[in-house]
């Protein structure tokens, strides 16, 4: 009779091993790109450990150390081969130009969307436009544009459509990309949504009337509008959220951690309850009310 050898699996422990590698060489500086992109090319190492385990893990002690000892040299190369690639070009993705007149409008609401990308929003030199860059798509994504404008107000909203959610952000050397500015002539609420990739948003030259962020997995980096008498919420799953203070707004920070790490910069106070606060705080024409959720992460907050 074959007795057959039954244990935990090696999945779980193979994520863990890939996930500590990776922030590892990022501390060693020897990866050159941003860690939650290298963690979500790794995702097939997952199916890698299943079928290792399914195949040859469960029929004895020395399928389980042959399967994991596999899965670990799988990770390893791979670890490696993203290690020496350089960064995510976007050359050989559609490029699509983007423009909305400013026309008059007084505020406006703006949407942002993408599925999986490495998204930039900054602001624009031009005073015509509302809204203007370009989006490096694959040839499979379509970006849904919709323009609604109320008086003096505009509500503009982009957004991946038609694609389904390939859990990379590359493919064949590649990386969708949003590539954004936006006006600093009027106030601006804004709202961010990115499920999987890097959001760099330099908005310190806006005027905010409210910020929302959100991302599922990766890394973003916001400095906050230094204009306005805001509320912003930056929300994050897995991965790093830093936030800058620019100079000239003060600020109200209020973490919501779980399994976080947390920097906080030492011109901020933390207050009895639980705040971390600027010196101007209250007192100020331009400052903000912010709350930071990151569930396994980091978290860092920056003051200029």
């Amino acid at each position: 009779m074959t007795q057959t050898y039954r244990h935990g699996g090696i999945v779980g422990p193979t994520m863990l091993i890939g996930i500590g590698a990776v922030l590892l060489m990022d501390n060693l500086g020897r990866l050159g790109q941003s860690p939650w992109t290298v963690l979500l090319d790794l995702w097939p190492i997952i199916l890698v450990a299943a079928g290792l385990d399914l195949a040859i893990g469960y029929r004895s002690l020395a399928g389980a150390v042959l399967a994991a000892v596999l899965s670990l040299v799988v990770l390893a190369g791979a670890i490696g081969g993203l290690a020496d690639r350089d960064g995510l070009p976007t050359e050989n993705l559609a490029a699509e130009v983007v423009q909305v007149q400013l026309n008059g409008v007084a505020s406006a609401k703006v949407t942002l969307a993408p599925l999986a990308a490495s998204l930039r929003v900054g602001s624009l030199q031009d005073d015509t436009l509302l809204l203007a860059g370009k989006i490096y798509s694959h040839p499979w994504e379509r970006v849904g544009q919709a323009y609604l404008r109320s008086g003096n107000t505009a509500r503009v909203k982009l957004q991946t459509t038609g694609a389904s959610l390939s859990p990379t952000t590359s493919f064949a050397g590649t990386t969708p990309a949003w590539d954004l500015g936006l006006t600093p002539a009027i106030p601006l609420d804004i709202e961010v949504s990115l499920v999987a990739g890097e959001a760099n948003l330099p908005m310190g030259d806006l005027t905010a009337e409210s910020l929302k962020v959100e991302l599922v997995f990766g890394q973003s980096t916001v400095v906050l509008p230094a204009n306005g008498k805001y509320d912003a919420r930056l929300s994050g799953v897995f991965g790093q959220t830093v936030v800058v203070i620019p100079a000239g707004l003060e600020a109200s920070v209020r973490l919501e951690p779980l399994l976080t790490g947390r920097t906080i910069d030492s011109d901020l106070r933390q207050l009895p309850d639980g705040r971390y606060v600027t010196a101007g705080y209250g007192q100020a024409e331009n400052q903000v009310d912010l709350v930071i959720s990151q569930v396994v992460g980091a978290i860092e907050v920056l003051a200029e």
